[in-house]
Formats: structure tokens, sequence, C-alpha cells
């Protein structure tokens, strides 16, 4: 017994000492930090980051689950001095992606020993390998598009890499500090999006596994019980970050989605608001799953996340479409190699079971919830491959070569040439920065945002009322609204938040009392399970003109950012030329989600 025991002391002292030394991983976390800064939007794009960049300069509440720790990051980001509010937003979010590349070497770089005999005895075969993992999580084109602009999704993947690597510590030295601290960070990721509780899966089988080893020193369910004990005190205080919500919204900021003043307005905010409702473990917002629509479901998105991770790989592959069996073929190693890596976890490493508890319970949500912009739930999953991936190349060449100790190593140091082509591939396409500038200001997608909401704001008249038709739009002028301070003279309503119980607490423009009166109506929210949806919506059209527009439009000048097509209605258009006359994203019936080319002035209303 005391040997057995003087032998597990030594092996874990061994795994401590087993770091990561030299400037390596530091230097390579620069050296993708500089690529994002010199390649990110230096203003606001399209999309939740408008009014993510929005919420965070004035301290407000984002669509649910409200992101208080991207408000709070945010708003420390917002006082740097450089650029503009939306640059600096941006620049979070390339930090947290360069902490995302960080941390995956240093996971890399552990599991990488797990694998083959070589990697545990050639250290520097090790780093050389990781650096390279972390290169390709960093120049993979989903995540190095990500970086350039303001999300939410990078800080969630880098914090659950992060807390891995807590873990993965905890587990080599045995040290509950570890646990405690991946717990901690676990919480306050939640704070920024629920996918983080990934970390909290991986915790718990951490923690499991470590007590059941340990029975020769003390009851296991009592070292277990005392673990988790401490990790949900910590966790909890994570947690804590969502009582900015409150807080916040009964400081009334400008923007204060769902408004959640009180305790059931701010669980509801917490737990997903309508989107819960409509879309997870739902085939539409109509109707849940069955077991054959699922099964159709998690087919189309599993062949939605192979076309994102070779587009992210292999573009040419992804972009010309023009050779489908290649692609396939490449697309199905791509996952070989890291499930090759996951069956040699299980057999020699206690790593297996966290793992598989992080990625399972990421492979759940990407299968069970259904929105339309899932992609940002794909990038800790694609980091996972390509931490993976490595072990599983050594391990197949392991099997199939007579001599693995003398060919392992050059067809490993071959893939540092991966790095390199994804850097030379995805350079132009994730280049946010203007191309030229002698053009940019009507047309680079780097101020797309800006000059559309500069030209909106140009053509409505003084003491305007503008009418939006989406996110997109009414978050851009918020944007210019509460961060550039242009024209406060104009009241702005968004149409898609009438349906909404807070609408009349929030929407009206509180820094000023308005020359002309504003009429507010609130539409009954429709219930996409009845059967009368689309007479509801008729009856809400009626009521919207009627009782909204008509009111305003005999006291102001009333637009809409949208046609109002509707019985009686004549409205003048104005083209927007920063959309219309560039290659820049602009509605089409593909893309309802993006602005109209065009604003409409309604001139007169003849009640029929």
């Amino acid at each position: 017994m005391k040997a057995a025991a003087s032998a597990s002391i030594a092996a874990q002292k061994a795994d401590i000492a087993d770091r990561l030394h030299g400037p390596g991983d530091v230097l390579c976390a620069a050296l993708v930090l500089l690529v994002y800064l010199l390649t990110a939007n230096p203003g606001a794009y399209w999309g939740d980051g408008i009014e993510l960049t929005t919420a965070s300069h004035v301290l407000g509440v984002a669509h649910p689950t409200g992101y208080p720790l991207f408000m709070l990051l945010g708003k420390l980001f917002a006082m740097l001095p450089a650029g503009t509010i939306a640059y600096r937003l941006n620049l979070m979010c390339a930090c947290a992606a360069a902490s995302l590349a960080y941390c995956s070497i240093h996971v890399a770089w552990r599991m990488l020993r797990e694998f083959d005999p070589v990697f545990a005895q050639n250290p520097a075969l090790r780093k050389y390998i990781a650096l390279g993992a972390g290169a390709c999580v960093a120049f993979s084109r989903g995540i190095w598009l990500q970086a350039g602009i303001c999300e939410v999704y990078l800080l969630n993947a880098a914090a659950i890499m992060a807390a891995m690597l807590l873990i993965i510590r905890g587990m080599d030295s045995r040290d509950s500090r570890w646990f405690a601290a991946a717990a901690l960070l676990a919480g306050l990721a939640m704070g920024n999006q629920m996918l983080a509780i990934c970390a909290a899966a991986a915790l718990f089988a951490a923690i499991l596994i470590c007590s059941m080893q340990e029975k020769h020193r003390l009851d296991w369910t009592s070292r277990f019980v005392k673990r988790m004990a401490v990790c949900a005190v910590t966790g909890a205080l994570g947690l804590g970050v969502y009582v900015y919500l409150p807080i916040r919204a009964n400081a009334q900021p400008p923007m204060n989605w769902g408004a959640p003043v009180n305790m059931e307005r701010t669980m509801e905010t917490i737990r997903g608001g309508a989107y819960r409702h409509q879309r997870f473990m739902m085939e539409t917002p109509q109707r849940p799953f069955t077991l054959a629509t699922w099964l159709k479901f998690a087919g189309k998105r599993g062949a939605q996340f192979v076309r994102w991770e070779l587009q992210g790989e292999l573009p040419a592959f992804a972009i010309e479409n023009r050779s489908p069996a290649p692609a396939l073929l490449i697309g199905a190693l791509m996952l070989v190699f890291p499930l090759l890596a996951l069956w040699r976890l299980y057999h020699a490493s206690t790593l297996f079971w966290p793992s598989c508890a992080a990625i399972g319970l990421n492979l759940f949500f990407v299968l069970t919830y259904n929105i339309p912009d899932i992609e940002g739930y794909f990038m800790p999953l694609a980091a996972w491959m390509l931490i993976l991936a490595p072990g599983g190349v050594a391990f197949a060449l392991r099997k199939i070569l007579r001599d693995p100790r003398q060919t392992i190593a050059p067809a490993i140091y071959s893939l540092l040439a991966v790095p390199v082509i994804l850097f030379i591939f995805n350079f132009t396409p994730c280049n946010y920065a203007p191309r030229h500038m002698e053009y940019s200001l009507i047309g680079d997608r780097a101020y797309a945002v800006e000059n559309y909401g500069t030209e909106v704001l140009r053509i409505a008249a003084p003491n305007a009322l503008l009418v939006t038709a989406g996110d997109n739009d009414i978050y851009t002028l918020w944007h210019l609204r509460w961060i550039e301070k242009r024209r406060p003279d104009i009241d702005i309503v968004g149409s898609n938040f009438l349906s909404m119980d807070w609408h009349d607490e929030t929407i009206r423009t509180p820094v000023r009392e308005a020359d002309a009166p504003l009429t507010l109506i609130e539409l009954p929210p429709v219930n996409p399970r009845t059967d009368d949806v689309q007479r509801r919506r008729v009856e809400d059209s009626r009521k919207f003109y009627h009782e909204f527009i008509l009111p305003n439009l005999r006291q102001r000048p009333v637009y809409t950012l949208f046609p109002p097509n509707y019985p009686g209605v004549k409205s003048r258009e104005y083209d927007l030329l920063s959309l219309r006359n560039s290659g820049v994203m602009r509605y089409t019936p593909e893309r309802p989600g993006l602005p109209y080319p065009s604003i409409y002035e309604i001139q007169e209303f003849q009640q029929p």
C-alpha cells in the first residue's frame, strides 16, 4: 500500500511538473490577437452585435438572456481610448478569441500526452503540435469571422475551454481549489450564455472520477459531496452576476429589453423568454419534435455543422461545391480523427469522461435548439475537434505503421503547415477592415451599418416617427441615437416589439419631451400554437394601421422601414443608396432579417 501511495504521489508531482514552459503559448496568442486587431471591423456589423454594443455602452439590458457578464465587460472595453465604441466592443471579442486559442493550446498540450508514448516522452513535439492546434482554432474561418465583430459566442467558447483547463489542472493535482475556480468561471460564463453549462457538466464528471479514485484515502462519496458543495457555492457566486438585470432595469436605461424589473420578469429573461417556447425541442414554433421529425432535423443539423467546419478548414470544397465526393470524404475524416482520439482517451485516460460530458451536452443543444443562427453553438465543438484531431492521427498511424516512433513525429510535424494554409485561405473573407477607403463611405461592409442608419436619419423630417421592421434596423438607429447622439428629435418604434407586454414601459424616448405626442398601442402577443395565427395577424395589421399609424400621422411625419402594403395607405419611397448600390448585405426574400433598401414616408391614409 505504501509503495502504491508513493507511486501515486510521484505521478501527481510529475503531472504538476508537466506544464507547457516557454513563451511559445503567449507569443502565439499575442500574434493571433494582433491579426484579429488588424482585421477587426472598425464599426458595427449586422446582427445582434449592434444591440449588444449599444446596450453595453449604456449599461442596459439586451435580449434574453440579458447577457449581464457581456454588458459589464463590454462597458469596461467601451471606456478604452481606441477607435469607435463599436470597435472597442469588437476588440473585446477579439481578446476572447485569442483567449480561446491560448486555452486550446494548453488543453491540447495536456491531451496529447495520453494519445501515444511518442508524445509522452517528447515534450518538444507536444509543444509544437499544441501550438499548431491552437493556431488552427484561431484561424478557422467560423471563429475568425466572429473575432472581428461583436457577438457573445466567442466569450462563451473561451470560458468553456478555460474552465476545462482548470478542471484538467484539478484532476492532475487533486487540488479542489482548481475545481472551485472552474465552478466560479462556469457560473460567470452562464451569465453570458447558458451553453456554458457544458463546463459544469465536465466539472461534475471530473469530481466524480477523482473522488472514486481516492477510495483508499476516504470514503469517495464523502469526498465527492464536499467537493460538489464547494463548487456549488462558488458557482452560485458566479451566477450572482444576474443580479445586474433587475438593478439596471429599474434604473430605466435607454435599452431595456424585457424590462426585468421584478423577479417574474427577471426569471423569464434568464430562461430565454419567448425563444424558449418557440425554439427549444420544437420542430416549428407551432409544434414540438416527434421522433421522426427530430431524426430528420438532427441529420440536417449534422450536415450543417460539417459544411460550416469544411468552410472553416477547407474553403475550396465548401465554396465552389464542385466536388461533393472529396468534400464528404474530408468532412468524414475531420469527424473520424477526433472520435479516434476519444476512443484512445477511453482506454488510456480519466480525461475521457469530462471531455465527453462537455462535448455531449454541446451536441445536445446543437441537435435540439432550433434557431437559425446556430453557428455560434458550433464553436466549442470546432475547438474540441481541432484539439483532438492530432491525437486521432497519431493513434491511427500507430495502428497502421510498423515503427511508430520513427514515423509519427515527421507525420505530425507536417501538420504544422495546416495553420498557415488556413491563414492564407481565410484572411480575405475574414478581413473586415476597409478594402478601399475611397469607396468605403458608400458600400464597404466595414461601415455598412453606420451608412445605412445615417441615410435613414438624413431622410427623416424633424420630429418624425420612425417605425422599424425588425432587429437590424431598430438596433442600428438606437446605436446612432444612444452612442453617437444623433437626431434626438425623432421617435423610434419597433413594430416587432408592439406585441410584447413591456414595450410601453421602454419604447418611449426617455431623454426628451417630444414636440409631437406619441400614440402607442399594444398588440396582443400571437400564440404560435393556435390554429388562427394568420387571422390574428390580419387583425393585428388592421389595429396597427388604424390605431397606431393614423393617430400619429395626424400630428407628425411618419416613416416606415418596410413597405406599407395596406388598403388606403399612400406612401413615397426613398431609395437607400448605401444598400441598393452596394454589394453589402441587404434585404431579399431569402434573407428576411436584413433591412429593406428603401424608407417609406406615409403621405395619406384613407380609411376604407
